[in-house]
């Protein structure tokens, strides 16, 4: 399993000591496993921590916020809106005079004299001496998206907004296109042919790592991953949440070359805060991945019991059979949260997972993965020893996996068909075994989501949209035979007890209950509240609950207050020459 590790972030946090926080980092680099590769050989020790002053904090954090001279020996950062500059030699920081025109995105020329960054005020791109004085506009431009430009040897600026990636030489005039017609064109890098660009795709904290020739103008999507930097070593360096990594990549044939290996485990993300010099200095800012919920337990009185996780952005948590931990997606992965241990371990790296589901048997996690615009259905083992598999294949805008049958048969599911979105929701089944060819179940000229078996399989619950708002409906499975309507004044996210004589669903923030009975014939009770408030309602038609194999109490996520939120101090750490041990430890070939 690819391990959480927050050990690391503790101590460079908290305790004094290069050595000790490099024997953490060597650690780190030994005990990740899953899909990163194994390295014996550390990274070069951290030279130092530099923990902004009191009174001194990181604006713009939305953007990156530190930048590093090519030869390692300069940090610029932007802190109480304007820029910094500190030299790894010495103690302290200075602010770099002329820029209260809150700066953002820093960025260094190639031989470090001068300092590029975008003014908030003047929206232009401009550069200053590292000296400070009077900056010099470079162009009119918009606010670089979420990337750092990146200063050429050529004189050239490069960036990607709203319009696409961006270009203009160093000495003004006006920008040229690029790549175009795309908003989310990120971190763009001219690679060393200077026909290729190298950059990422989609949102700040989630995307693939792309490559595309301008003379073609044809696209390679490499890997899931955010941040993308080539290094001289021939490795692209990247972000997956808040873990950054390095791959070999051959620049003949454009294609990765072996596994990738973790640099640092603890970058803050979105996006992934660091920063590389030629000369093999690696600068980072410390931190997880933040959020501002937790996960708690909470029993049908309305009783609340923390778990004991840290604060983070769950999402749709999901109780294992046998109760023992809880999958969830945080961010764009699956982790699984041990109850007993209270240990957070990661399931998926970069899979864009969403909406998770347990195989009935506690043994596999189900999920969504919209990839290439095609949301089709994966799943891997929840202990995360092996790799994922594909589950279906074809043009689905979405395929939403709900329930598996008790007996690990069929995986009932609801998808929008066609490219684009169109169509209505229907409910489907795929078999397990044979050729898994999926099936519709129900298909109607309304909308219907969250199918969800009950335990002995006889019965289906789900969403439909047929009276004019989201209602909770109960049909016998496979069929033929009448429907029931459970809910009255809406819900979502239906889920039967284990017990099979219990229906449970959300209604805004309130968590329902109704008693259903089937043998001899099938009746369902008045739907009763059991506690609300204080807990996030359910996303849409699925369920941001769930319960315990009991039925007693319920997993919810609940916002998380100030001690729940890990401390995170507004500091950079730098890392020594680690090409050396790099270039040992994945060969570029």
């Amino acid at each position: 399993m690819i391990k959480h590790k927050r050990a690391y972030y503790e101590i460079s946090s908290r305790q004094s000591g290069v050595w000790r926080l490099a024997a953490v980092v060597l650690a780190i680099i030994t005990g990740v496993a899953g899909c990163t590769q194994n390295q014996d050989a550390p990274l070069a020790p951290v030279l130092f921590e530099h923990v902004l002053p009191e009174g001194q904090g990181f604006t713009f954090t939305d953007r990156p916020v530190v930048a590093l001279s090519p030869d390692g020996s300069r940090i610029v950062y932007v802190a109480n809106q304007q820029l910094y500059l500190k030299t790894t030699d010495g103690v302290g920081s200075n602010p770099i005079s002329g820029t209260d025109d809150l700066p953002r995105v820093p960025f260094f020329s190639p031989d470090g004299d001068w300092i590029g960054y975008w003014s908030g005020i003047d929206r232009q791109l401009k550069k200053i001496a590292v000296s400070g004085g009077t900056s010099v506009t470079i162009s009119g431009a918009e606010e670089p998206y979420f990337g750092a430009p990146v200063w050429g040897s050529d004189d050239t600026i490069v960036w990607g907004q709203g319009e696409g990636i961006m270009r203009v030489s160093v000495n003004g005039g006006t920008p040229e296109v690029l790549i175009g017609g795309e908003s989310d064109l990120i971190n763009p890098q001219i690679l060393p042919d200077g026909e290729s660009v190298l950059f990422h795709v989609g949102d700040a904290d989630a995307g693939q790592v792309a490559i595309q020739s301008l003379e073609s103008g044809d696209r390679k999507l490499l890997f899931p991953g955010t941040g993308p930097r080539y290094v001289s070593t021939g490795h692209i360096v990247y972000a997956v949440d808040d873990v950054l990594f390095a791959v070999a990549f051959d620049l003949i044939t454009m294609e990765v070359a072996g596994a990738p290996v973790v640099i640092v485990d603890g970058v803050r993300p979105g996006p992934p805060q660091y920063a590389v010099s030629d000369s093999g200095a690696l600068a980072f800012v410390p931190g997880r991945v933040g959020g501002g919920n937790t996960l708690v337990w909470v029993d049908r009185q309305g009783n609340v019991e923390p778990l004991g996780t840290p604060a983070r952005n769950y999402s749709f948590p999901r109780v294992s059979p046998n109760g023992n931990s809880v999958l969830v997606r945080i961010g764009d992965d699956l982790w699984l949260f041990d109850i007993d241990r209270r240990e957070l371990d990661r399931v998926t790296l970069g899979a864009r997972a969403n909406l998770p589901i347990w195989s009935s048997d506690g043994q596999y996690a189900s999920y969504r993965s919209i990839r290439e615009g095609t949301g089709n259905m994966f799943w891997t083992r929840a202990d995360g020893s092996g790799a994922e598999e594909q589950l279906t294949r074809g043009d689905f805008t979405q395929q939403n996996p709900s329930s598996w049958s008790r007996d690990g048969q069929l995986l009932a599911f609801y998808q929008i068909p066609g490219v684009g979105g169109s169509g209505d929701r229907d409910l489907w089944v795929m078999p397990l075994d044979g050729n898994r060819e999926p099936r519709p179940i129900l298909q109607t000229p309304f909308n219907e989501a969250a199918p969800n078996f009950s335990p002995d399989g006889g019965w289906l619950a789900y969403v439909s949209n047929e009276t004019g708002s989201n209602e909770i409906f109960v049909r016998p499975f496979p069929g033929p035979g009448n429907k029931w309507q459970i809910s009255t004044e809406g819900g979502g996210g239906p889920i039967w007890a284990q017990n099979g004589r219990e229906l449970f669903y959300m209604n805004d923030n309130q968590l329902m209950a109704v008693n259903i009975e089937t043998d001899p014939d099938f009746s369902a009770g008045t739907p009763r509240r059991l506690f609300e408030d204080r807990f996030r309602p359910s996303t849409g038609n699925v369920a941001s609950y769930n319960p315990a194999p009991d039925g007693e109490r319920f997993v919810m996520i609940q916002d998380a207050t100030s001690s729940d939120i890990e401390a995170q101090a507004d500091q950079i750490n730098v890392i020594g020459n680690w090409f050396e041990e790099l270039q040992e430890g994945v060969p570029a070939g």
